[in-house]
Parts: structure tokens; sequence; C-alpha cells
């Protein structure tokens, strides 16, 4: 996935919509 920030700071490298 993309490298964007998300809620999951552990988790930044995949995609919003993977995780959630």
């Amino acid at each position: 996935g993309e490298p964007r920030p998300s809620h999951m700071d552990h988790v930044d490298c995949f995609d919003v919509a993977i995780v959630g």
C-alpha cells in the first residue's frame, strides 16, 4: 500500500482501505 499515516502508527505503510 501507500506510506500514508493511519490511526495505527505501526501499520503506516499499508493502504487505509486495508487497515480499516
